[in-house]
């Protein structure tokens, strides 16, 4: 992961959250592949998997599990919780903007958020003014996490995101990070969702869950088990 750095910039844009979004309805159940049943050259190496599930690819909701490696034989730690994804569901092809969740198996790299206290394994960063995560891809340092005086439309200020809700606790994947391709898309984590009236709200491309499913995820995850974060439809992940 690449250190924060220092630029310059205007205003700001969550892309990830999409606070503009219609409401929509609690996640429907969905199928759940366990790890002894999806593909695996999605599982690597991990001892430790977050498996996002759906119905279909169109969908903006499913299903999470996180699961854990005990010898030879996978365990189901947490889960199953309702999750959103994408307000065009997923994509095995996603690009920046196009409003989907991209399918795949990615790692899980590290934390960030809003408490003083990491309450997690996983490598933590308390966010502070100034804190943006860049999606503009003309820029070099294209989905990065940067310190800047303002944090200019496209890219994501953290820090209000973090204050407002939905990334007081936010989980990075390794989507598009080292090698980083411009245009294929950033910002890609696990956080809260964002509610209107009350109901969840399907994102530009993350994963979301209530603040205390999330928190289920956070206290598990432990870097030692290589753990990664496994997106797709039920079918897709079982290779049917």
């Amino acid at each position: 992961m690449r250190e924060w750095r220092s630029a310059a910039g205007a205003v700001l844009l969550g892309i990830c959250v999409s606070l503009l979004l219609p409401a929509a309805p609690a996640p429907a159940a969905t199928a759940r592949p366990a790890p002894a049943t999806i593909r695996p050259e999605l599982l690597g190496d991990a001892e430790q998997v977050v498996v996002v599930s759906t119905s279909r690819w169109g969908t903006t909701s499913g299903s999470v599990s996180m699961y854990q490696k005990v010898g030879s034989t996978w365990k189901r730690v947490a889960g199953p919780y309702g999750a959103r994804t994408g307000r065009n569901g997923l994509s095995p092809a996603h690009v920046e903007g196009d409003g989907t969740t991209p399918a795949g198996s990615y790692p899980i790299l590290s934390g960030f958020g809003w408490y003083a206290s990491a309450r997690t394994k996983l490598p933590y960063t308390r966010v502070a003014p100034g804190a943006c995560w860049i999606s503009d891809p003309t820029r070099p340092d294209y989905n990065t996490r940067v310190v800047e005086p303002s944090c200019a439309s496209p890219n994501e200020n953290l820090y209000r995101i973090a204050r407002s809700g939905p990334y007081r606790r936010a989980i990075v994947t390794g989507y598009n990070i080292e090698p980083t391709v411009a245009g294929v898309g950033s910002a890609i984590f696990l956080h809260v969702h964002a509610y209107s009236r009350g109901k969840s709200r399907a994102t530009s491309g993350c994963v979301s869950l209530t603040a205390s499913h999330l928190y289920s995820l956070w206290r598990r995850l432990d870097p030692a088990k290589r753990p990664r974060v496994i997106i797709g439809p039920a079918s897709w992940l079982r290779g049917t």
